[in-house]
């Protein structure tokens, strides 16, 4: 089996279909298996699914976040290469093979993804830079936003632009389409469960490059990724500072925590003033009065 395809499904019926579908015609002269993992969904996606011949399904009695739920899937993979792959995201061509041909030329590469596209086809956000001090303070204060800067230093979270043009090695993505080479996860395990939901790829790449393995980006091939599908903006800003500061409890040392712990707190008054306040935006306001308390 050259790879296993993993799609954990939440109260996303029309999407997971649609992603399966799009995976089936695209992917060819590959032997692979779809296992989509149903995350206690709600919405009928379970009944759905259960009719369905081409996949293996596996139900949750629970809804296990990111971390949980694909560590179900998993367990039982036969596949060479893992795909993590979001219900939400859409194939436009044999992203799979291309992927797999790309991560078997480059040994030393355990995890790889691929560009990610907005349903208007501009390019979003796919990983960077693990969140250090330094990196995390730039981002906080808006001086990563300054293109000279980030040319030199790096961030945190990459600007749109010519980052995400050129293929390269960067220190995490993101996990909507996320490629890993089985001996990865013979050498490191699983996610980590403690992360519900965001900042769990990062964390699992963190350990990866501690055993040597390195994180590719290339923008060789694509998929859309719709975005948001099964999560609020409100819900992923309070789970990345939330699990930011998780991702240091477990690897770092209680000075940097507090330091980190500071840093944050003057991440979220900057932009409680700038988009909830000058910007005049009401839902930026609540969340991030939510996230100082």
């Amino acid at each position: 089996m050259d790879i296993s395809i993993i799609i954990l499904s939440y109260n996303t019926k029309k999407l997971t279909r649609a992603c399966i579908n799009s995976v089936l015609k695209f992917s060819k002269n590959i032997q692979f298996e779809i296992i989509v993992v149903d995350n206690a969904s709600t919405d009928g996606s379970l009944e759905a699914l259960k009719k369905r011949k081409d996949i293996i399904l596996i139900e949750s009695e629970k809804n296990l976040g990111f971390a949980g739920g694909n560590n179900l899937g998993i367990k039982i993979v036969k596949g060479k290469y893992i795909l993590l792959l979001n219900s939400d995201t859409i194939f436009h061509e044999n992203s799979c093979k291309r992927m797999i041909d790309i991560i078997s030329n480059n040994l030393n590469i355990g995890i790889a993804s691929c560009k990610l596209l907005n349903e208007d086809g501009s390019i979003q956000k796919n990983g960077g830079y693990f969140p250090d001090l330094w990196h995390v303070f730039m981002w906080s204060t808006f001086i990563d936003e300054i293109p000279f800067v980030q040319n030199l230093f790096g961030s945190y979270h990459p600007h749109i632009g010519s980052y995400y043009n050129l293929g390269h090695k960067q220190d995490w993505v993101t996990g909507a389409f996320f490629l890993i080479r089985r001996e990865v996860v013979d050498s490191i395990k699983s996610f980590d469960e403690n992360f519900f939901l965001y900042v769990e790829e990062l964390e699992f790449c963190y350990r990866a490059k501690q055993k040597g393995w390195g994180v590719l980006y290339t923008p060789e091939t694509s998929i859309t990724h719709l975005g948001s599908a099964s999560g609020s903006s409100e819900l992923s800003i309070l789970q990345e500072y939330k699990n930011l500061r998780l991702f240091y409890r477990i690897h770092f040392g209680q000075v940097s925590g507090l330091l980190l712990f500071l840093i944050l707190k003057i991440n979220i008054l900057l932009r409680l003033i700038l988009k909830g306040i000058i910007m005049r935006r009401k839902g930026a306001f609540k969340v991030y009065a939510k996230a100082l308390v």
